[in-house]
């Protein structure tokens, strides 16, 4: 009896597969604070209590007056000196005139320049001088501190990954069919091992 002619084998195919799950992934940044801080101060201005004295109407008095006013005294005397030069001129004429009366001319003379070399003392009061008191005084300016914050939150950044799924075959199924008889010959007297039946 002869055994199978035939061998048959098969090779299971194999493969492999990849999962990855679907995942979000997500990127915080920090959140930080700016801040500005000005401390809070005290500024103080401090004046001395003084004495003001106004002279000006007692320099006046004295003759001792400003640019303006002196211009005006100045003018108001010499209108005053011409005025009586005037006058002089004018009373010594008339007795020059009046010669021939008996008049004597250098009496006349002689009266003028008298009367021009007179002093008269002559008492003017004075104006009292203005005395005014200003109190010292204190002035102070505060100003508060502050504080300003300003926040940053941070951006958050959400990146959606999704899933995969992927098969790699590392060996593809086959059938293998082996004959494992010898030759057939026909008609079987070709065989060269033939022995016929008797």
């Amino acid at each position: 009896m002869t055994g199978p002619l035939l061998e048959i084998t098969n090779t299971p195919a194999r493969y492999e597969y990849e999962v990855m799950r679907a995942k979000l992934q997500i990127s915080q940044e920090k959140p930080k604070v700016d801040r500005k801080v000005s401390r809070a101060t005290l500024n103080m201005k401090r004046q001395a209590g003084r004495f003001e004295m106004n002279t000006v109407r007692r320099r006046s008095d004295m003759g001792q007056k400003e640019i303006l006013d002196r211009a005006g005294y100045e003018a108001d005397r010499g209108r005053q000196a011409a005025t009586e030069a005037i006058g002089n001129y004018v009373e010594l004429g008339n007795q020059t005139v009046n010669q021939h009366k008996g008049a004597n001319i250098p009496d006349a003379l002689w009266s003028q320049a008298v009367q021009h070399s007179k002093g008269d003392l002559v008492l003017m009061p004075l104006s009292p001088i203005e005395i005014q008191y200003i109190p010292a005084s204190l002035a102070t300016n505060y100003v508060p501190g502050e504080m300003s914050a300003n926040w940053n939150v941070g951006r958050a950044r959400l990146d959606f990954v999704p899933g995969s799924f992927s098969v790699n075959i590392t060996q593809y199924a086959s059938v293998n069919i082996e004959y494992t008889g010898g030759f057939i010959y026909v008609p079987p007297s070709a065989d060269p091992n033939f022995v016929a039946e008797a």
